[in-house]
């Protein structure tokens, strides 16, 4: 008897089984291929590394299946596929030429500090938080492009550049004080005007001049090296400043480049004679000394006054600190109240002997606005065995011409578009926000208030 092989039951199995085959591979395929990092946003860290010189390691391939190892400094959406950069940290990364941030339209931080950047690009649609451009070699507000940024300091920073130093003085006045027998040598140059020095003093001899230490002697002629430095945030004058010393000019030679080099002269020699005698100095009864004392000058510092748009080069006031008391004093150490004002150059010393000064210079911050009150400030300079002073500070800022006729211009640039409303409502929003207040006070009613925002929204609804 012949038996009929049904065949449609194996078909099916046949076929379930290359189903359960085929599918798997098919989705594991699938997913090897999706796109977890967004392409647009990858090809733009790799142009940053070809154009700028990121350190960084080339995606390869950059189809956003994944990203090197490096890449460290970038933050990514929680997003399962196509994640947009949201944070990038490339500071410090000795990057040059133009950052184009075209095509990261996700990016809301961005920090590109401490580079040699010339030029940035901003991405027109992004809705940026924090951006900090400061020391790099960019010439001016307008070459960071794409958006209109209120550089607040804060969450926008454009300031300082590279190369935003103080400059010395064109011309030092220097005195020294001349050798006489029995005098002990001056062996420094307090700190003032932006440079310290040192004083080293040689014996001349009929070989080589001998360097000399200890109190001037009778029949020797002597003569000092003087090696001037700058301090920090200063630069020298370009040419170099010319010296005059006790009176007279002298040739100076600066080694060194940047803002560490030094500027360097000699002293005229001079022949101590056998009967030259110092007075002894005469002793003041009246004042007897502390153990631990210090006085500061001035205690109280009024910064010239400045119209909106001002810039602080060139404000820095200098404050000295004397050890009048008759014990060394260690840790020095300054500190200000306000965020309006600034240290601009660092204590120069955080150890006084008897007699000895330091000093430290501080100034008003760039950007502050125009006001009817003035900014106050107080710089405290505290050290051991209880020392405490303190300096007040006082700066005015004036509308200038263009902030004052031209209303709703708030942050000064010669019109009223988007940019000053953005920094009204950041005014409404977050307190401690500056404006110029004529400028914002729209319906003249001499308060900045809600009624000028409603106005705001009116002129650009």
């Amino acid at each position: 008897m012949k038996i009929k092989y049904n065949k449609t039951p194996v078909f099916l199995l046949l076929t379930a089984c290359l189903l359960l085959g085929v599918i798997p591979l098919l989705l594991s395929s699938g997913l090897a291929a999706e796109e977890l990092f967004n392409p647009g946003d990858i090809d733009v860290i790799n142009s940053i590394i070809d154009n700028c010189g990121l350190d960084w390691t080339k995606a390869d391939p950059a189809d956003g299946s994944d990203i090197p190892a490096d890449w460290t400094g970038a933050e990514w959406s929680e997003d399962a596929v196509s994640k947009r950069i949201t944070g990038l940290d490339i500071s410090g990364k000795s990057l040059t030429g133009t950052l184009d941030m075209s095509g990261l339209i996700s990016l809301v931080n961005l920090k590109c500090n401490n580079n040699d950047l010339t030029e940035i690009v901003l991405d027109g649609g992004a809705g940026y938080l924090y951006i900090d451009v400061s020391y790099n070699n960019i010439p001016d507000e307008s070459y960071v492009m794409g958006q209109t940024i209120i550089w607040d300091d804060e969450n926008f920073i454009f300031s300082p550049q590279n190369g935003s130093n103080d400059i010395v003085p064109v011309i030092l006045i220097i005195d020294i004080e001349v050798p006489q027998l029995g005098r002990q040598p001056q062996d420094w140059i307090e700190s003032r005007d932006g440079y310290a020095g040192t004083i080293k003093w040689f014996r001349v001899t009929s070989s080589l001049p001998t360097l000399h230490e200890g109190a001037f002697r009778a029949g020797n002629t002597y003569f000092a090296t003087v090696v001037l430095t700058l301090l920090e945030g200063y630069i020298w004058s370009d040419p170099p400043p010319d010296v005059i010393l006790n009176g007279e000019s002298v040739p100076v030679s600066l080694s060194g480049t940047g803002s560490g080099n030094t500027l360097t002269f000699n002293t005229p020699p001079v022949l101590v004679p056998q009967n030259t005698v110092i007075p002894p100095s005469p002793i003041d009864n009246s004042q007897q000394k502390q153990p631990y004392a210090a006085a500061v000058r001035p205690s109280t510092t009024t910064f010239a006054a400045a119209q909106t748009g001002y810039s602080n080069a060139g404000m820095a006031q200098i404050i000295t600190i004397e050890n009048i008391g008759l014990n060394q004093i260690t840790g020095l150490s300054a500190t200000l109240n306000s965020d309006n004002f600034e240290i601009s150059s660092r204590l120069s010393t955080a150890t006084l002997r008897a007699g000895d000064t330091a000093t430290i210079s501080v100034r008003p911050v760039n950007g502050l606005a125009a006001r009817y009150a003035n900014y106050n400030g107080t710089l405290t300079i505290t050290g051991n065995n209880g020392i405490r002073m303190t300096v007040n500070l006082s700066f005015t800022v004036t509308p200038d011409a263009r902030s004052s006729t031209l209303s709703g211009d708030l942050n000064g640039d010669g019109k009223v578009d988007e940019s000053d409303l953005l920094l009204m409502q950041r005014y409404f929003a977050r307190p401690g926000v500056e404006i110029d207040a004529a400028a914002a006070d729209l319906n003249g009613n001499g308060i900045v208030d809600m009624g000028d925002l409603i106005l705001f929204l009116k002129y650009f609804k």
